[in-house]
C-alpha cells in the first residue's frame, strides 16, 4: 500500500521532478497527488528479479534458472514483469560475476513532519566486488515511468551518500535500468556515479528537506497515512551519523 512516510527512493526522486533544483514543497505535495495517491500500484513488486539479479551476479544461477524462478515465484500478477526484467539484465550480470554482499533493505529518516518521522527506502541493494572495484548496486525495473537523467542522478546520489560508508566509502553506485526505453519497451542501461554528476551532500540536504516538507503539507491537507511497515528493513536515523 502508498504510504507517504516511507517512500521507495525512486519515488523520493520523481517527487522532485526533471529539474530538481525546481522543485518546490508546493511541487512535491502535487507530484504525491496527483501521481502517488491518485493512482492503484500494479499490486506487485520486484523483489523476485531482484534475489534473481543477486544470484546472477554471484554466478549461483543460470538465466534460464532465473527467468524460471521469477516465473514460479512471487505474486501471479507479477511473474511476466520480473522475468522480463532478468532477461533484459542478465547477459549483463553474467559477464560481470562478482563477489557478492547483501545490504538488506534500507530505510533513511530524512526528516519529521507535523510531528511525524519521513523515511525513504531502498529496497534490495547488495554490493558487488570485481576487480577490486566495489559497487553498490541498485535496479529499476519498473515499467510504469522512464526516469529523466536527473531524476536518475538523485536517485542514485541518495542511495550512494547511504550505502557507500564505512569499509563501502570508495564504492561506486551502480544503477541497473530496464525499464523502458524510448519505444517503451524494456531496455538495459549499467548507470554508474562516477560517469554522472550527482547531486553533493549539501545539495541532497536541501532537496530531502524541499521533500520533508512536501510531506508536511500533504499532513497538513489532510492526508492519514498508517504508520509505515518496516518489516525486513535496517532504519537509520541522522541521529546515527548515518544520514547525509
Amino acid at each position: 500500500m502508498s504510504n507517504i512516510l516511507l517512500t521507495n527512493f525512486l519515488d523520493a526522486s520523481r517527487s522532485l521532478g526533471p529539474v530538481p533544483n525546481s522543485a518546490t514543497p508546493e511541487s512535491v505535495r502535487d507530484w504525491f497527488v496527483a501521481e502517488y495517491l491518485a493512482k492503484r500500484a500494479g499490486g506487485f513488486n520486484y523483489d523476485p528479479a531482484s534475489f534473481a539479479t543477486y544470484q546472477l551476479f554471484r554466478g549461483a544461477a543460470t538465466k534460464e534458472q532465473a527467468i524460471s524462478f521469477c516465473e514460479t515465484t512471487g505474486n501471479p500478477k507479477g511473474r511476466p514483469q520480473n522475468a522480463d526484467a532478468i532477461r533484459t539484465v542478465a547477459d549483463y550480470a553474467l559477464e560481470n560475476i562478482s563477489r557478492c554482499h547483501k545490504t538488506g533493505f534500507v530505510a533513511l529518516q530524512v526528516g519529521r513532519a507535523e510531528g511525524q518521522s519521513v523515511y525513504v527506502g531502498i529496497q534490495a541493494p547488495f554490493l558487488r566486488v570485481r576487480e577490486r572495484q566495489g559497487r553498490v548496486v541498485v535496479h529499476g525495473y519498473r515499467l510504469s515511468h522512464r526516469p529523466v537523467e536527473q531524476e536518475i542522478d538523485v536517485a542514485c546520489a541518495i542511495a550512494l551518500s547511504h550505502l557507500a560508508r564505512d569499509d563501502y566509502s570508495e564504492a561506486d553506485i551502480e544503477y541497473l535500468y530496464a525499464g523502458p526505453g524510448p519505444d517503451g519497451k524494456r531496455m538495459f542501461r549499467s548507470i554508474l556515479g562516477r560517469d554522472r554528476a550527482l547531486p553533493s551532500r549539501e545539495e541532497l540536504d536541501d532537496l530531502m528537506s524541499i521533500y520533508v516538507r512536501g510531506i508536511a503539507l500533504l499532513l497538513r491537507d489532510g492526508a492519514s497515512p498508517q504508520p509505515p511497515s518496516f518489516r525486513g528493513y535496517q532504519i537509520y536515523s541522522k541521529e546515527d551519523g548515518m544520514m547525509f
